[in-house]
């Protein structure tokens, strides 16, 4: 939809495979917006998702991760990972408040036809609606589902909107025990045991839209930042990696070209990824290695 897009340019050739990294330089009110995108290269496309949405009272921004699991099916010709992150991403076109939108992609994607929580069709996502205060500071209100991340920077210190895990601390404990000692276990009961631990809402404290029958949300509202980062759960950020985003974003391609396909860094190690930055005009850089990213 033409609305979606602010001012949204190329900001150079698309990099050749296998890297496959985009990016697009945007503009919304003076804010300079980055958006960075990169498919796997393991599946027939990305399943993320974003969205940059401008509007009078200011600008929406949203990282998508859709998931799935093999056995889910097909929804309009699209995977059921895909599907989710696009309903997800056309709820939030909606003028309305950042929870309500997300409410009505759960009620669209959650189908308790499907047993196992885990197969359902269902988006991570990390969104934020950013406007100017009376006083000139940037004010948002972010909502997170599941592990998309969220950083803020306030002059040179990076902050974790949202620092505490998606599970609870008692199912990771069970989670993580079985992982320990099922190491051989196949994808069958590796999935089955991962419902007996985590196929309840009460073990999560936010987990993606569509998985349980009421969104499991968390939301804040913060002020005075001077750039706002949000991410999808493949591009793996935490606050060491904000001031050399580059570099980090290149080397993590470089790894997984060299690492096995059964690398054990993590269960998505080979995941999309996707990262949006919205950098206040006036917003002194905090490194010298930021200094070329919105160039």
């Amino acid at each position: 939809m033409a609305r979606n897009v602010v001012d949204l340019r190329s900001r150079r050739a698309p990099a050749a495979p296998p890297d496959r990294w985009f990016e697009w330089c945007l503009e919304h009110d003076g804010a300079e917006v980055a958006v960075v995108e990169s498919p796997s290269g393991h599946g027939p496309g990305s399943h993320d998702a974003w969205l940059t949405l401008g509007r009078d009272a200011g600008l929406r921004l949203a990282a998508i991760d859709g998931a799935s699991v093999p056995t889910s099916p097909a929804f309009c010709g699209l995977d059921a990972a895909t599907w989710a992150a696009q309903v997800t991403r056309a709820s939030l076109l909606a003028e309305d408040d950042l929870a309500v939108c997300l409410w009505r992609a759960n009620r669209n994607l959650f189908d308790p036809s499907f047993g196992r929580a885990g197969a359902r069709a269902q988006a991570a996502v990390a969104v934020a609606d950013i406007r100017a205060r009376w006083d000139g500071d940037a004010h948002a209100k972010v909502v997170r589902a599941s592990d998309c991340t969220v950083f803020a920077r306030f002059g040179r210190r990076w902050v974790d909107v949202f620092p505490a895990p998606c599970v609870t601390a008692e199912a990771a404990q069970v989670w993580d025990a079985w992982c320990a000692t099922h190491a051989t276990a196949n994808a069958r009961d590796r999935a089955e045991a991962q419902d007996r631990a985590l196929g309840a809402p009460e073990a999560w404290r936010t987990a993606a839209i569509g998985r349980f029958a009421e969104p499991l949300l968390e939301c804040k509202e913060i002020e005075g930042f001077d750039e706002l980062v949000l991410a999808s759960g493949g591009a793996r950020l935490d606050v060491a990696r904000l001031d050399e985003l580059d570099e980090w974003l290149d080397g993590l391609r470089r790894w997984e070209r060299t690492a096995p396909r059964g690398a054990k860094v993590s269960d998505d190690v080979h995941d999309d990824a996707t990262v949006l930055r919205w950098r206040r005009p006036d917003a002194p850089l905090p490194h010298p290695s930021r200094a070329g990213f919105n160039q």
